[in-house]
């Protein structure tokens, strides 16, 4: 049915809805605008590589700086949305995601720890938030494949990190040295060899997404086989 079959049975509400979604998506933004988009966009992205970086942001003052962060974005999202009368996007998955966090809120007023949980909760709170400004931001120009391939591009470096570290029986984390109990494991830039880990699956679950991906294109695709041959070693070496 084509878009003008579909208005003539919708309501005026939802056909100018229609139109000015359409019409949003279609525009080139200004050069102002756009600079708007990328402050959001790299506020967000400072989560995925600061964190990473920052010994995996497992302190409270590594991760509420980053929250911070990512809270930020969030504000200057809606901010604009409101000024601009747009709708906020809802990605796939969104009412899973919304579900948990109100089922974790609930839990909060009877946690045997109140603090940790409503840390827990501030925690959860930023990642759907941000979940919903990616999906809308990343999705304009083919911003997803740039966005993509430096999420990658950390991962395979912090792969390469772990395994000449482990290649020079270091101990070392960047700067410091961590626990001598955790033996020849690899960590990377984390302290912890469970955290590189959870990372590596993570960031395989995402290469092995985007190398099927039909609009990944051939040097996305390429970085993410590349990643996918790198990160399984790297896994069992953090076990």
């Amino acid at each position: 049915m084509s878009s003008l079959s579909q208005e003539a049975f919708s309501s005026p509400v939802a056909i100018g809805r229609e139109r000015r979604r359409r019409k949003s998506k279609d525009l080139p933004l200004s050069g102002r605008g756009l600079f708007y988009e990328w402050v959001i966009i790299l506020l967000l992205l400072l989560s995925s590589v600061a964190g990473v970086i920052l010994f995996g942001a497992v302190r409270n003052w590594s991760s509420g700086i980053l929250m911070v962060a990512a809270y930020l974005a969030v504000f200057l999202y809606l901010l604009r949305s409101m000024r601009h009368n747009s709708e906020v996007c809802w990605p796939p998955g969104a009412l899973p995601f919304l579900f948990f966090l109100l089922y974790t809120a609930v839990l909060v007023p009877i946690a045997a720890v109140a603090y940790e949980a409503k840390v827990e909760l501030l925690k959860i709170g930023s990642y759907v938030a941000a979940y919903f400004v990616w999906t809308d931001y990343s999705r304009r120009d083919g911003r997803w494949r740039v966005l993509a391939f430096l999420v990658l591009l950390l991962g395979v470096g912090v792969a390469l990190y772990a395994i000449i570290l482990h290649a020079k029986g270091s101990n070392a984390v960047l700067n410091l040295v961590r626990d001598q109990g955790y033996g020849m494991r690899a960590s990377g830039t984390f302290m912890a060899p469970a955290h590189l880990g959870a990372y590596m699956g993570t960031m395989i679950c995402l290469a092995a997404g985007i190398a099927l991906m039909r609009g990944a294109g051939p040097l996305l695709r390429g970085l993410s086989f590349y990643a996918l041959a790198l990160f399984f070693p790297v896994l069992i070496l953090s076990g």
